[in-house]
């Protein structure tokens, strides 16, 4: 089975399941009672699926909620005060998300709040990226795996090891507006003998759109020897209820080589990024969110303008720890970009071809700490 037949299959599933779903929703006037609705479609007034308490301010959007579900015929019942804690589970489940698919599949609705997005309303790379690392640790912790050691299984954390990011890649076929409700699906699978694997898709909750995917490749470390360390019984044991069968990620493999850069040769450097204490993770290094805005940081202005980011990949090298001074350069491709899926588009309309540009951040010394490329779709097409 492909990610793409077990996304469909996860999609059916919860498709189902939306008709016999009961949102319970606090009682506007403060008593222990709520009302609950059965729903019987989906609906764009149903975006407190996520059981979000309604106040007494809201007290007019709650009328209108209540007119419209009478206009739908939905059945609305008052619950019994006793069965609160009933309500408790759905509210948990809101912020921290759930399990899905036997388990195997974790599930969580956001929103795209003020400060993800940009000067256009919609949600940034950085604000996805955040998004789905938030997901993947969700998940971890809710299959019990060590949450003072960031994902890592007990026989991991009695042996020092932990888990280490090789790669990571992303695709955004459509950025979400802020407000916009989502829903993140992520799970998890082995690659090759030593490798394993987090894939994710963004959806659009209210449409079931598909906004995003990306798909990240682990490899095990020794926190002590800062050397990589097998992917032993003991730890596939643990994981073996959450490891998913699938073949294929939802992102194709980026097969082409990430090449690396120098100053002399690159279109724009910017120098002097400094890594500070509010940027370390609770690995003790800089977090791969802050990556992703010193990738951006030498990308010159006048390609956003015209361009909206597509894709990005990258691959991590090195570590990078508090106070480290760090280069960002980066170097547009003379060829028109390759599209995410592995198309290559040949018709080429000057400003408004898609754009390719590999990064690089470096130490003061030269040595590596990654190398990235993204992938640039012009905003409006050209007039024939």
């Amino acid at each position: 089975m492909t990610s793409t037949q077990f996304l469909q299959a996860s999609q059916t599933a919860a498709a189902a399941a939306i008709s016999k779903q009961t949102v319970h929703i606090p009682w506007v006037g403060g008593s222990n009672s709520s009302l609950s609705f059965n729903r019987q479609r989906r609906s764009s007034l149903w975006d407190t699926q996520t059981a979000l308490p309604l106040r007494a301010a809201n007290t007019n959007r709650f009328n209108r909620l209540l007119a419209a579900a009478k206009d739908d015929d939905i059945e609305i019942a008052v619950a019994n005060p006793d069965e609160e804690e009933l309500d408790r589970p759905a509210a948990a489940e809101s912020v921290h998300g759930f399990l899905v698919q036997q388990g195997r599949v974790h599930r969580q609705r956001v929103m795209v709040r003020s400060f993800d997005i940009d000067r256009h309303k919609k949600a940034t790379i950085a604000a996805l990226m955040r998004q789905i690392q938030d997901s993947a640790c969700n998940h971890a912790t809710s299959l019990g795996v060590e949450l003072e050691s960031f994902a890592s299984t007990p026989f991991m954390t009695r042996n020092n090891l932990g888990w280490v990011i090789t790669s990571i890649q992303m695709v955004v076929d459509q950025y979400p507006s802020w407000r916009d409700v989502l829903q993140v699906d992520t799970w998890t699978y082995t690659v090759g003998k030593n490798g394993l694997a987090n894939d994710w898709v963004i959806l659009n909750d209210k449409t079931g759109e598909t906004l995003v995917r990306a798909t990240n490749t682990c490899v095990m470390m020794n926190y002590e020897t800062r050397r990589l360390h097998k992917f032993v019984r003991e730890v596939r044991d643990e994981l073996a209820c959450r490891i998913v069968p699938v073949e294929e990620s939802v992102v194709p493999k980026n097969e082409q080589r990430l090449p690396r850069l120098d100053f002399a040769t690159a279109d724009s450097v910017t120098s002097g990024l400094t890594s500070r204490w509010f940027d370390l993770d609770v690995n003790h290094h800089v977090n791969n969110v802050k990556y992703v805005d010193w990738i951006l940081d030498s990308v010159p202005g006048s390609l956003p303008e015209g361009h909206e980011l597509h894709a990005m990949t990258i691959e991590f090298r090195k570590e990078v720890a508090i106070d480290t001074v760090v280069h960002s350069l980066s170097k547009r491709n003379s060829r028109a970009a390759a599209a995410a899926d592995g198309n290559v588009n040949g018709d080429d309309h000057g400003d408004f071809a898609p754009v390719e540009v590999d990064h690089l951040l470096c130490l003061e010394d030269g040595s590596e700490i990654l190398r990235a490329r993204t992938t640039w779709n012009p905003k409006k097409k050209p007039t024939l």
